[in-house]
């Protein structure tokens, strides 16, 4: 009770001293720029997402019609064909299928008539993490552990993903379901021993995590820490040679990202959960971008997946 009777006193005291102030955007393009986003790692397939982010001080300016951009696309100084994949919503999406390797030295160009044009370059991580997975039950939640072996000497990025499978097997149907919004990092008061320093949760609704490689053990190894409800396999025979029931498995994705690619996504991460900022109490954030003359990211992420885990 006194801790709550605290934090409203705080934040009374605070509104009593806020104060109103104008300022003004100095040095803002006055035009539309272009916004890209792309993330290129290991698979076969490049996307590249297209878009006309518009000026503070002019909202009303007419857009481009995003369709009509070009896109480029290098691996190592060659040239790969890109294609048009979609447009939506303002939103152009091209793809390549050019091959990506870590260590790659990628380049990226777009243009639109009426835009000015944008270009970046990133490299891909030298090498996939290495990591493991552990899991136990304990107050009725399973516990993860995603364990890093860091590259010493390095600044290294990284980024967990968690996808969960559930299968359901009955007189009807058997049906798989896929969803990623199982886990979240542990509770400090009900699991003190598991720490997660420096973790950002990118979102509440997915088991999404990114962190650099501070705060390792002593061991050099970098330590993720995530709960979710428990929910135990149930298998029974049908008495014909089959089952029926209920199970879940586990797969986790661990990539290392270039330091443009963690930069961008720390910056989404503050932007939106900087409370204070909407309250009037602290400045807005900005989003952090490696596109010339626009804005986005072009960031490479190497990843390595663990394979589907059985449940405990």
């Amino acid at each position: 009770m006194r801790r709550l009777l605290f934090i409203l006193s705080s934040a009374a005291m605070l509104s009593a001293v806020s104060c109103e102030y104008d300022f003004e955007l100095k040095d803002m393009p006055l035009e539309p720029v272009l916004c890209v986003e792309c993330l290129p790692g290991l698979s076969d397939t490049t996307f590249v997402r297209v878009r006309v982010a518009v000026p503070v001080g002019n909202a009303d300016v007419a857009l481009p019609d995003v369709s009509g951009a070009s896109v480029g696309f290098s691996v190592n100084g060659e040239a790969a064909e890109v294609h048009k994949y979609s447009c939506e919503d303002g939103i152009a999406v091209y793809y390549s299928l050019q091959e990506v390797a870590c260590g790659d030295v990628l380049e990226m160009s777009a243009s639109l008539e009426g835009v000015s044009p944008v270009s970046s370059n990133t490299v891909v991580p030298g090498t996939v993490p290495e990591f493991d997975v552990d899991m136990e039950v304990r107050n009725h939640d399973i516990l993860m552990t995603v364990s890093v072996a860091d590259n010493p000497g390095e600044d290294d990025f990284y980024a967990v993903t968690v996808v969960a499978k559930e299968r359901t097997i009955d007189s009807t149907r058997d049906r798989e379901r896929f969803y990623n919004g199982k886990f979240s990092l542990t509770d400090m008061e009900t699991y003190p021993d598991l720490s997660n320093s420096g973790v950002l949760h990118m979102d509440e609704f997915m088991s999404f995590f990114v962190f650099d490689d501070r705060n390792c053990s002593a061991d050099g190894v970098r330590r993720l820490h995530l709960q979710g409800n428990y929910s135990r396999d149930e298998w029974f025979d049908d008495g014909q040679g089959g089952k029926w029931g209920h199970g879940t498995k586990y797969l986790v994705r661990c990539s290392r990202l270039s330091a443009e690619a963690y930069r961008y996504l720390r910056s989404r991460y503050e932007v939106a959960n900087n409370d204070l900022a909407y309250l009037g109490w602290a400045p807005g954030n900005f989003a952090y971008t490696n596109i010339s003359g626009g804005l986005g990211v072009f960031g490479g992420v190497a990843s390595y997946s663990s394979g589907w885990l059985d449940n405990i």
